[in-house]
């Protein structure tokens, strides 16, 4: 079986547009620059810890802020999820952990970045736990804490015939899982986001950040998940009005707009943007491309008002 292949994911231009992901994506390249660069002082003493975490609302730009960081560094980039995840011990399929060292030692780039996206999802805060939770628990600790177990990857020679004959010992893949495989996960925690429904007596101050402490409290990941990443949460926040007045700007939202007749307002859209993620914008291209093919199909029809669905 031949080693998994990586689709090349493109940031989007766009992406420079956002303050808050500019300074996020400069603090995770700090971080990686330690991991795949670290100083002679860092193999001695106390560890460093380089895994990031990063939070912040659907659509806020998590997987095209990473996506932009591994080709700055030059290295392949490898987006996991929920709902993706082979665990190990699967009868079918080649366990995710497999999977990325056969892409870190194939790779003829500086290293990979992993992104585990959706880590929200994974029920490590649960008490009550299915059987796939807990093996999905243990290959996470697996990739945090880089400890592997030859035994489960020898169980799969059809899988480390595919690494090269200088990583089939446990001490070379130990080496290389430490060396080139940079760990970003991160999640929405959406209920912390979302805008209260009222700002009466006792009602919810909304959070608009997120840090280890109250993240822990509100039930979002245990201590024992959250040590396993630097303590500098990074954290992304929607654009600001004027950043998505250039968005839609740059975009063409606003010419294609006036040139049907309807009015947008970066404001109003912003305030949607926030109660309903990015999602309103791709919501407002359809719509107003629906409204220019029906004018072009039929040009003596008047212009209908272009609502959010």
């Amino acid at each position: 079986m031949p080693p998994p292949q990586l689709s090349r994911q493109r940031p989007p231009q766009s992406l420079r547009l956002s303050q808050s992901q500019r300074q996020c994506a400069a603090n995770l390249k700090a971080l990686a620059d330690l991991f795949f660069d670290p100083p002679p002082s860092a193999a001695h003493g106390i560890p460093i810890q380089t895994n990031a975490l990063i939070t912040g609302p659907t659509g806020s730009g998590k997987t095209s802020l990473v996506c932009s960081v591994a080709e700055e560094l030059r290295a392949d980039f490898l987006h996991l999820s929920h709902g993706c995840w082979i665990v190990t011990g699967a009868t079918e399929g080649p366990p995710t952990i497999h999977t990325i060292l056969q892409l870190a030692a194939n790779t003829r780039r500086s290293g990979l970045v992993l992104f585990i996206d959706e880590l929200d999802k994974f029920a490590l805060g649960s008490a009550a736990l299915s059987s796939w939770d807990i093996s999905i628990r243990s290959d996470l600790w697996t990739l945090l804490d880089r400890r592997l177990s030859w035994a489960s990857l020898a169980a799969k020679p059809e899988l480390v015939k595919n690494l090269p004959e200088h990583l089939r010992s446990a001490s070379a893949l130990e080496e290389l899982f430490k060396t080139k495989v940079f760990i970003v996960a991160a999640g929405t925690w959406q209920g912390l986001f979302r805008p209260p429904p009222s700002m009466g007596f006792g009602a919810q101050a909304i959070t608009p950040t997120l840090d280890a402490t109250t993240l822990n409290r509100h039930g979002g990941l245990p201590e024992e998940v959250l040590r396993r990443f630097n303590s500098d949460l990074l954290h992304l926040e929607y654009p600001t009005v004027a950043e998505l007045n250039t968005l839609m700007e740059t975009d063409g939202l606003l010419a294609l707009g006036m040139e049907l007749g309807q009015a947008i307002d970066p404001a109003q859209m912003h305030a949607e943007m926030t109660m309903r993620g990015m999602g309103v914008l791709s919501s407002l291209k359809t719509a107003l491309f629906k409204v220019q093919r029906e004018l072009r199909d039929e040009p003596d029809t008047e212009p209908q008002v272009v609502g959010l669905p």
